[in-house]
């Protein structure tokens, strides 16, 4: 409800809450992994969507997790390396052009 509303830490509080109280509901988990996803902690997104398909493997779907793996990857890497896959691709036929 809090998610719907807009109202995201008060929906992170609640969701942090329920996975206390309950560590075996993989769909608060990912509900929570989502929200930290949305915030940019892509490293805790990913540590609950692990935890999440530890419980339940259909929690997660695969993508989700893959895609959050590569996230935390790349953010791994020197600032220059992250720009990379957003440079301008230059074929050989190109430089040769020039």
């Amino acid at each position: 409800i809090e998610r719907r509303a807009g109202r995201s830490e008060a929906a992170v509080e609640r969701l942090r809450r329920a996975v206390e109280l309950d560590p075996a509901d993989a769909r608060a988990t990912v509900a929570l992994a989502e929200i930290l996803d949305g915030q940019g902690d892509v490293a805790g997104a990913l540590a609950l969507y692990e935890k999440a398909a530890a419980i339940d493997p259909s929690a997660v779907p695969a993508a989700t997790l893959r895609a959050a793996r590569d996230r935390v990857a790349l953010l791994a890497l020197p600032v220059e390396y992250r720009a990379i896959p957003s440079s301008v691709r230059v074929t050989r036929a190109e430089l040769a052009a020039v």
